[in-house]
């Protein structure tokens, strides 16, 4: 017969503790205390598998008991208990790393499911992927071990020096700002200007204006990303023909040359795009010199616990909060999905359940309960990243040698609260649901980086 898990009940109400054992006592061996100072002290030579813990207690309240239980069982489920529904209790517990919050009075079926839920993930546990130094992350998120993405990265090495014209095509958030971004910061033009400019800003009015020529100016020596050329006109494109092909610009009837490396993207097939005489033939051979293809997540699953650590290790940094790694069961349920949103989708999911975790590790209570969901009709999947609403869109994260990571992540965190600002077209509370974020925190943000109006237009 398999031992009983142990459970601690600490409540300075007689009448609560002994409702809880009698709920309990048949799943569990329970253990009282009347005050957080006893809860203490038992947690620490019981070792308990739960801890049931009120919040208003005399001597040590419950808030202060949870932060040293946490410090001497880090994986120990604590639920707390009140009889005031504040919000602020709620919130405070679970930033300390409560699993849960009950208000009373209590329902049995309530408490007995607390429990279960409690008990699966310390089971959970025991298959546990942890972060270890021969493991640590890379500084960026070109990471993986794929053939796809090691014949990348021996592209990058190749023609970083060189000043050669290059596409990047791939699904929309396979990463091609950030392979462009890399390209740029492995080069000897890593301290010069890298500068993006989305194709659908290349208009008549911002031709005529002078605007694209001063931002293709500011980039001298560094790099331009013009990014989704099927966004172009044939207008604008035969106003960058001869920049990009001859690497010289007019400007008040002056030709300037021009030392900048041009990179484009393209989520659609340019060959494609050219036979439905979206895209002009000279323009795409000018443009095309060097190719590099990235393949979508789900054709290099292998890389996608790497990615995962990757994320881990961002996240938990940029949002204070320790999560050292992640189950078995969770990191299965990663690899088995087939991200129609790519890299920036798994982001995203990394991302929120961090932001959410009240645990060491990210289990499968952390993952949007939608994603087995779409395992099982992921036929039926044909949402864009705009239709979902539910993705990041960063920058990538530079080699270290370059950019420490603090600026890496403060970077990363502006760049995504802008672009899904832009998604949003401004709108700020639509962007604070979007980021997982209050609106007051989404204004603080926004205050603290100086982003204007012009940088979400």
């Amino acid at each position: 017969m398999a031992k009983k898990p142990t459970v601690l009940i600490a409540d300075d109400e007689d009448s609560v503790r002994l409702l809880l054992k009698e709920i309990l006592e048949e799943e569990a061996f329970v253990i009282e205390a009347r005050n957080g100072g006893e809860a203490i002290d038992i947690a620490r030579i019981n070792k308990p598998h739960v801890v049931f813990l009120d919040i208003r207690m005399p001597g040590i309240d419950g808030m202060e008991a949870l932060k040293k239980i946490k410090k001497l069982l880090p994986n120990t489920p604590v639920i707390m208990l009140t009889a005031y529904g504040d919000a602020n209790h709620t919130i405070t517990a679970m930033k300390e790393g409560a699993f849960e919050y009950i208000v009373k009075p209590f329902d049995i079926e309530d408490i007995l499911d607390i429990f279960h839920k409690a008990m699966a993930y310390r089971e959970s546990l025991r298959e546990v992927e942890v972060l270890s130094p021969s493991s640590e992350p890379s500084s960026s998120i070109l990471v993986g071990k794929s053939d796809a993405m090691k014949n990348i990265f021996k592209i990058i090495g190749k023609i970083a020096e060189s000043p050669v014209n290059i596409l990047i095509t791939g699904e929309s958030g396979v990463g091609k700002e950030h392979v462009a971004r890399s390209i740029h910061n492995v080069s000897s033009r890593a301290d010069k200007p890298f500068i993006h400019i989305p194709c659908s800003a290349i208009t008549e009015e911002t031709i005529e204006s002078g605007e694209i020529t001063a931002k293709i100016l500011s980039a001298q020596g560094g790099t331009v990303l013009l990014d989704e050329i099927g966004d172009l006109s044939f207008a604008a494109q035969g106003f960058l023909l001869p920049i990009i092909g001859e690497k010289r610009i007019q400007r008040d009837n002056e030709e300037i040359p021009l030392d900048i490396r041009f990179i484009g993207t393209s989520s659609e097939d340019p060959q494609k795009l050219v036979e439905e005489k979206k895209l002009r033939k000279d323009f795409l051979f000018r443009l095309n010199v060097v190719h590099i293809h990235i393949p979508p997540l789900r054709e290099r699953k292998e890389d996608i616990p790497e990615l995962v650590f990757y994320f881990i290790s961002k996240y938990s940094k940029a949002y204070g909060i320790k999560v050292k790694g992640i189950t078995k069961k969770a990191m299965d349920l990663l690899t088995s999905y087939d991200y129609p949103g790519n890299v920036r989708e798994l982001e995203n999911i990394i991302a929120r359940a961090i932001a959410m975790s009240a645990n060491a590790y990210i289990d499968v209570h952390a993952l949007p309960q939608e994603l087995g969901k779409k395992l099982e009709n992921l036929s039926d999947t044909s949402e864009s990243e705009e239709e979902k609403g539910n993705t990041l869109s960063t920058i990538p994260v530079p080699d270290g040698k370059f950019v420490s990571l603090k600026d890496i992540i403060k970077q990363v965190e502006k760049e995504t609260i802008i672009n899904v600002l832009k998604q949003c077209r401004g709108n700020k509370t639509e962007a604070a649901k979007k980021l997982g974020i209050s609106r007051q925190a989404l204004f603080k943000k926004i205050k603290e980086y100086g982003i204007t109006d012009e940088d979400i237009m």
